[in-house]
């Protein structure tokens, strides 16, 4: 509920910040979330939408599962556990100094080929990295203070040959 825009009494848009705003949001969210998969049960909506969550392989208790991402649930639920899925969500920060970090989504444990690009096409980091089964795995790549500032491409491929790319 952080910055939610808002209806002006006086006309237009204001914003304000609570949980009496995120409550709502969050209620329309799921609520347009299972009216995308109607033949989804309540429990695979929570599922869902748990499993598309920033801090999913690791909830604490100040945000939980962190943050849902309600485009990937969408996506999960879907798929409906009919194939396996893979998503790179996010890559950050940018511009970065010495570390980059992908939020990549799996359906089931795999390894995944790790690269980074330079903008013309040069290798100059790769490795291969687990992720985890139906969450988000955080894959970071440190020690790039050495690298010249430019534009990278992080390329991320998993084992059914399905390459992800981010900037």
């Amino acid at each position: 509920g952080e910055s939610a825009a808002l209806c002006s009494p006086y006309g237009g848009v204001t914003y304000g910040s609570g949980t009496s705003f995120a409550t709502p949001i969050m209620a329309g969210a799921v609520a347009s979330l299972w009216q995308s998969s109607p033949n989804s049960s309540n429990f695979d909506i929570m599922k869902a939408i748990k499993e598309s969550a920033s801090q999913y392989t690791k909830p604490d208790s100040l945000l939980g599962y962190g943050i849902p991402n309600f485009c990937l649930a969408n996506i999960i639920t879907s798929t409906n556990g009919q194939q396996q899925l893979s998503v790179l969500s996010k890559v950050s920060p940018n511009p970065f100094n010495n570390n980059i970090t992908a939020i990549f989504f799996s359906s089931a444990e795999q390894n995944v080929k790790v690269v980074l690009y330079n903008s013309i096409g040069q290798t100059v980091y790769t490795h291969t990295q687990e992720v985890a089964a139906n969450g988000n795995t955080l894959i970071t790549i440190d020690g790039l203070n050495a690298l010249p500032q430019g534009l990278y491409l992080v390329s991320i491929t998993d084992e059914s040959g399905k390459v992800f790319t981010g900037k």
